[in-house]
């Protein structure tokens, strides 16, 4: 049964998104203060009281885009009215009534569909009474909700299901695969599923950066419904981060990675791969998706190259997904588009399956007769206890070692492609973990991370998202008890130099220090003596004066013949100006 099509529409920037957001109850749509950044039609389910509906994002009618995408958004705008049975008009509380809202208005009062008045925007309950003015618009009495505090949110779903009458219990039926196109900007993604779904089911512009959005779209083909997921184009990171709307339309790609089934990494034949065509990849083996290499415009560069130089080609630049397979395909003319939903069907397929323990103990036992890991000085000799497969979607094999310290990253490699070619595994990636056996004591030995990337690249965590521990982990980690602070002892004071080498030297900036070996002369590096020293008896450099005489010459002042029997008061160099006074006796 299809859901009934509940579509907010307005003006620009009057929160339509926010409040598609708020009903949902995820951040589905981009929110930015910025006038027409929703251009695309957002669909999602939506639970309203005890049924669903289709609820449809639009955006703002009367957006003078920047890019030139006014009249596509226009078109958006009218496939939704087309297809709604009730809509929400919404309105800014704030601003009041403006001209564009009359416009909106009186384009609504054309159509035979059911209208609901919301002002958004009502952050204080003693503001609805500015609300009376929407009266003039022909709509009866707004619904006052806030959007961005949830607001009135109550009411507007019960005015929703009041409308629309029955509404139906269960949710639609779920896609049989999510299929994610991503890729660089202007590689023929929105293209691409137009001509899968029959229709201009989004935006399709050569202006770079056209989509913001991730849009979910339902296709049926050969009567199986597929979802397809279309991404906004990346850039270049550093990019990126300049600009508010690509930063998230960055983040909404990266989610609809990590939730789809298969994931098309789509690479423009027109031009060489790139880095953020690089960067993807590496995206995509994080998350261990079944990905395939989707060459679109191949009509383009169809008399420049054959389709087996493609493979060499790949298999240099992006080495990391060698085992993907490669379709050669052209959006605008549909050559193999609907061949590329039956290959990911293969690889979604293919990552459902489950292999025995017995064969996986079988083929194990026969990698590592073929080649073992190496012995490690300080470690015990490798062996493989058993393997046992825990999980699929990805396939998730366990190793039981005796010592994970013997497993490096290459021979993960070497196992992972030996794997590969033994079991059903061919294209799709497989995920590998090695366990320690319990020791005596019950304690389990350390175990290698869960998202080990298998290449000699480290795993990079910068866009890992910070997690907040659960209420029962709190419990079970106890914060360490605070020690009373203790009086620090106080420091020795620093005895006066002498002539014996101190420790490391002054072997100069950057150089290891010389520990325990000093340089002829009792010091570590060169060091003019001072005239006035006694046969046999050290200097004091700095002009130190010795244990038990008090006080010091005035400053300037010469201190005269020497006396004898006394070193020379003053420095090294001439005996002008105090020296440091030396420490008093008992302190």
């Amino acid at each position: 049964m299809r859901l009934p099509t509940v579509a907010i529409v307005g003006r620009p920037n009057v929160g339509k998104s926010s409040v598609l957001n708020r009903l949902v109850g995820q951040r589905i749509s981009i929110v930015d203060p910025t006038p027409g950044v929703t251009r695309d039609r957002i669909s999602v389910p939506c639970p309203i009281g005890e049924g669903y509906v289709e609820l449809v994002d639009t955006g703002g009618i009367g957006i003078v885009d920047h890019d030139d995408l006014t009249d596509h958004v226009e078109d958006q705008i009218a496939y939704g009215l087309a297809e709604a049975n009730l809509l929400i008009f919404l309105v800014d509380a704030r601003e009041g009534v403006t001209p564009l809202d009359r416009h909106v208005a009186e384009r609504l009062r054309r159509l035979a569909v059911p209208v609901i008045l919301v002002a958004n925007k009502i952050d204080e309950f003693d503001m609805t009474a500015e609300t009376a003015e929407f009266n003039s618009l022909g709509f009866g009495e707004p619904i006052a909700v806030s959007a961005h505090h949830g607001l009135g949110m109550d009411r507007l779903t019960e005015q929703i299901a009041r409308v629309l009458g029955e509404l139906p219990e269960s949710p639609p039926e779920a896609a049989l695969m999510k299929l994610a196109i991503v890729g660089k900007r202007n590689a023929g993604k929105s293209t691409f599923i137009n001509t899968l779904a029959g229709e201009k089911r989004v935006i399709v512009s050569e202006t770079p950066g056209t989509t913001r959005d991730s849009v979910d779209v339902t296709v049926e083909i050969d009567s199986r419904k597929f979802m397809l997921i279309d991404t906004a184009g990346v850039r270049k990171r550093r990019r990126i981060v300049q600009n508010d709307i690509e930063f998230y339309s960055y983040h909404r790609a990266l989610r609809s990675i990590r939730r789809a089934d298969v994931v098309a990494l789509m690479i423009d034949a027109s031009v060489p791969v790139s880095k953020v065509d690089k960067d993807l990849s590496r995206d995509i083996v994080d998350e261990f998706k079944p990905v395939l290499l989707v060459v679109n415009k191949w009509d383009l560069a169809r008399n420049k190259a054959a389709g087996e130089d493609y493979a060499d080609y790949f298999a240099k630049v992006l080495p990391e997904l060698s085992y993907a397979p490669i379709c050669l395909t052209s959006a605008t003319t549909g050559v193999n588009v609907h061949q590329t939903i039956r290959l990911a069907e293969q690889l979604y397929d293919q990552s459902r399956i489950r292999v025995t323990t017995a064969k996986l103990n079988t083929v194990v036992a026969e990698i590592t007769a073929k080649r073992g890991p190496s012995h490690k000085s300080g470690t015990r000799p490798p062996k493989i206890l058993y393997v046992s497969q825990i999980t699929t979607c990805p396939p998730t094999i366990v190793c039981f070692v005796n010592d994970v310290r013997s497993f490096d990253r290459g021979y993960q490699r070497f196992l992972v492609n030996q794997l590969r070619l033994h079991l059903p595994y061919a294209e799709v990636p497989i995920r590998v973990l090695f366990r320690s056996r319990r020791d005596r004591d019950g304690v389990r030995a350390v175990e290698l991370p869960r998202r080990a990337r298998l290449s000699d690249t480290p795993p990079r965590d910068e866009d890992a998202e910070p997690t907040i521990p659960s209420e029962s982990e709190s419990e079970r980690a106890p914060a360490p008890a605070r020690a009373k602070p203790s009086k620090a002892p106080r420091a020795p004071r620093k005895p006066a130099p002498t002539g014996k080498a101190k420790p490391g030297g002054s072997a100069g900036k950057g150089k290891p220090p010389t520990a325990g070996k000093a340089k002829p002369g009792g010091f570590a590096g060169k060091v003019k003596p001072a005239s006035s020293t006694r046969k046999g008896k050290p200097s004091t450099a700095g002009g130190a004066k010795p244990k038990g005489r008090r006080g010091s010459p005035k400053p300037g002042k010469p201190s005269g013949p020497r006396k004898p029997g006394g070193p020379k008061r003053g420095g090294a160099k001439g005996g002008k100006g105090p020296g440091p006074r030396s420490p008093r006796k008992g302190r």
